[in-house]
């Protein structure tokens, strides 16, 4: 009985192990297909420096690979380029606040709610009128408890 126990521990160990592995490597897969994405971009933005959407699309790969200053840059400088861009506010908003920046965080947010106010109203943390708890959205872009109608 104890051996059939030690070759069922075994068994788990080895499943835990090549299932670690195997997500490891996804992982690293993962990072090498974002970092493709950002050489890509980094081409395009090479032979066409005002291109808004490679900048702003390089910055949220830089985001997802947790480039976080190098995501802001790219943020910066799709807004440069288009100072309407409300969602390069709003991402570089949250990847400031990301970083612990809140007052560049609060500004960003809102800009972008300045901006585009109705987009922010899509994200699901946010749907109108209220969001979980009945809370809903200040101008901010922060949330705040509401009083019961």
């Amino acid at each position: 009985m104890k051996y059939v126990s030690i070759l069922s521990f075994v068994a788990v160990l080895i499943v835990g192990i090549y299932g670690y592995q195997h997500n490891r490597s996804k992982r690293a897969e993962s990072v090498k297909a974002l970092q493709r994405e950002v050489d890509q971009y980094t081409q395009q933005i090479s032979s066409n420096p005002s291109d808004k959407q490679a900048h702003y699309k390089r910055g949220m790969t830089h985001r997802k690979l947790k480039s976080y200053q190098k995501a802001i840059d790219d943020f910066t400088e799709a807004i440069k380029l288009n100072p309407q861009h409300a969602d390069a506010y709003r991402y570089r908003g949250l990847t400031h606040a990301i970083l612990g920046n809140l007052d560049q965080a609060n500004e960003d947010y809102a800009k972008s709610l300045d901006l585009d106010g109705e987009s922010w109203l899509e994200l699901p943390a946010f749907r109108a009128p209220q969001v979980a708890g009945g809370r809903s959205l200040q101008i901010k872009g922060t949330i705040r408890p509401t009083s019961p109608a």
